[in-house]
């Protein structure tokens, strides 16, 4: 406890990127307590904290700020359905565009450390659950207000399952699967995949029985992008992950959820992604009007039409519209330190995964994306640095 507590003083700025991460994708103990707003409250301390910093990071991004201000704040509020939250999150916007190498490889740092206990114990527990022993319920947790529809989740403390299906997904301690999947895939990318250290190697294992398929595509990109050195080892890495899936699919393929959630969306990557919204949703998307398109119909008429169920980028579009987005890609581009080839395939993977998670106008993403990006980008451009002053040395010598 001490140690935590020194910990929180020393690195007061880490600490509130980190609760406002873990408060943005609540574990089933934060359920119980009105984690948005406590988030949101973070989210301006983090400002405030950062302020001196601010006018700095405003001759980098200003325009950016601007042009998300008009976007998500004056165009909704001029048309109805306007959310004080997206006051809070360009706020954090400003925050993050101030993350040092220093805080941005902490925060992963001790992000990663945590998930690796978290999902090492539940995964576990769960794993024993699912194939020797059912264990106690120790009680229900109704979360039909926060996820929009009837939600019944059972607790058996080291994990939760949704009450109403019996997929054999692994949800570890959040609400559902592809929060670990998503959060995963991002740090398995800024960690290199280095699976000689065991947090990753218990992320890696726990994020693989979320049957999540977003870390599937992503996490399998990222990994024969990070080993391409050279062709002969992206055919190596091809093959052994070949030969992995062929025994993975052989010992898998009874498995229903395999087939339908893994084997049939990759498969059919278009269709999977229109199966995550519905179909009044997918014909107004197609019938939409360019100006509609360009600026969106806003949250109020988002809801009167009974368009808030799903979640793809479609849903996003309909909402807030193509220039909005537009804005935001570019906002996001600003948060860049440095474009080397690594940041801009992770660049890259997290747009990938806008497509069935379009949660980037978001406090918790901006700040993670922001930090994977300082870490990789200065890291890199400081290891290049490093390799030159030795290579000048032998040279010398």
């Amino acid at each position: 406890m001490k140690s935590l507590i020194r910990f929180l003083k020393k690195h007061y700025t880490v600490s509130l990127i980190l609760a406002i991460i873990l408060l943005q994708n609540p574990i089933w103990v934060l359920w119980y307590i009105p984690y948005t707003e406590l988030s949101f409250i973070f989210c301006l301390l983090l400002f405030l904290t950062k302020k001196k910093y601010i006018s700095g990071a405003f001759k980098r991004g200003a325009l950016a700020v601007s042009l998300l201000f008009l976007m998500y704040c004056l165009f909704p509020l001029a048309r109805g359905g306007f959310h004080g939250s997206n006051v809070i999150y360009i706020l954090c916007f400003i925050a993050a565009l101030t993350v040092t190498f220093e805080e941005s490889q902490l925060t992963i740092e001790v992000i990663s450390k945590f998930l690796g206990i978290v999902v090492g114990v539940s995964v576990v527990t769960w794993l024993f659950h699912m194939t020797v022993r059912e264990l106690p319920v120790i009680g229900t947790i109704d979360l039909s207000t926060m996820k929009g529809c009837p939600t019944l989740m059972e607790n058996y403390f080291f994990f939760v399952q949704n009450a109403s299906s019996r997929s054999f997904r692994f949800y570890s301690i959040f609400d559902e699967p592809g929060v670990l999947g998503t959060l995963g895939a991002y740090i398995l990318y800024a960690n290199k995949y280095d699976f000689k250290k065991w947090y990753n190697l218990s992320l890696l294992i726990g994020c693989l029985c979320t049957m999540s398929m977003a870390f599937y595509a992503l996490s399998l990109a990222g990994l024969l992008y990070t080993n391409a050195r050279s062709r002969s080892t992206i055919i190596i890495t091809a093959l052994v992950f070949g030969i992995i899936i062929y025994f993975a699919y052989d010992f898998l393929k009874e498995y229903d959820d395999f087939n339908s959630l893994i084997i049939d969306r990759m498969l059919n990557l278009s269709e999977s992604i229109d199966k995550r919204t519905n179909i009044d949703v997918n014909d107004f998307y197609d019938r939409m009007s360019l100006i509609d398109y360009l600026f969106g119909i806003g949250a109020a008429s988002l809801v009167e039409k009974g368009l808030n169920t799903g979640s793809s980028y479609k849903m996003f579009i309909i909402e807030n519209g193509m220039l909005a987005l537009a804005v935001l890609v570019y906002a996001y581009f600003k948060l860049n330190k440095k474009n080397t080839k690594r940041v801009l395939v992770f660049v890259a993977l997290f747009w990938a995964s806008f497509l069935q998670r379009p949660t980037a106008f978001n406090g918790w993403q901006m700040l993670v994306y922001a930090c994977i990006v300082t870490m990789v980008g200065l890291g890199e451009e400081s290891h290049l640095a490093s390799h030159k002053k030795l290579k000048i040395k032998e040279v010398k010598s």
